[in-house]
């Protein structure tokens, strides 16, 4: 907590203490066994590197893969999970084209935490799952956006697994308003990065065949403002193609 105000009272200046406190920090990412200890050095990264944003670059390719151990690891506390999630979103809209070599990795670890499911009568499992998904879109919201300024042609090899992801997550009923506004917030993001190239996603047979009638019903469904407004974008993008 007090290195993050620190961050964000220095903001650039920062910069010049990164070298002796960063190493320090993703030691803690090493330790999977502390979990608090975990979550808390992943909150610190996430408000780091939206201090340094770009300047964050050249620490992409050490914290990247401890993130995606953490979330591979099967013995982990389950609670360190959404917040690493959430943490490979500020990384990637942080710095852009300095992720791009991970996105196979991070694209298909965010299939497979789609795919867990919960017992519908277990509201703690499914207020867990809600909030993996939850952090699900915000991985891809960043990841997305912060693509797309300067290499948008990289989203394309996985654009197939982007919509599958979206279409599995959809499909399940028993999802929050977050989760919806997620989903409309990514299918938004990846139709404004890619444009036209997004067309053979969308007819019949493909993996984006039902992207128009998702956002439709986000739409009319929404149960907030800010749902409305995200749906309400992805229509709108949807529309120009």
């Amino acid at each position: 907590m007090g290195i993050s105000a620190l961050a964000s009272a220095l903001d650039q200046q920062f910069l010049r203490y990164a070298p002796q406190f960063l190493p320090v920090l993703f030691n803690c990412l090493r330790n999977l066994g502390e979990y608090e200890l975990l979550k808390t050095a992943v909150g610190v990264v996430g408000d780091i590197c939206r201090v340094l944003g770009n300047n964050f670059a050249p620490y992409t390719q050490e914290v990247v893969p401890l993130l995606l151990s953490a979330l591979s690891n099967a013995q982990i506390n389950r609670s360190v999970k959404p917040p690493v999630l959430s943490c490979l979103g500020d990384i990637g809209l942080s710095v852009g084209p300095a992720i791009v070599s991970f996105l196979p990795l991070i694209f298909q670890t965010l299939a497979r935490a789609s795919t867990l499911a919960a017992n519908h009568e277990d509201e703690d499992q499914v207020e867990y799952v809600n909030s993996l998904r939850e952090s699900i879109f915000e991985a891809l919201t960043g990841i997305i956006q912060g693509v797309r300024s300067s290499q948008p042609a990289a989203l394309l090899p996985h654009v197939n697994l982007i919509l599958n992801t979206i279409t599995h997550v959809f499909s399940d009923p028993v999802r929050t308003d977050a989760v919806a506004r997620g989903i409309a917030s990514a299918i938004g993001d990846i139709t404004h990065a890619i444009g036209t190239q997004l067309r053979p996603a969308l007819v019949p047979g493909a993996a984006g065949e039902n992207l128009k009638s998702i956002v439709m019903e986000i739409l009319q469904n929404a149960e907030s403002a800010q749902t409305q407004e995200s749906a309400s974008w992805a229509k709108e993008m949807l529309d120009k193609l």
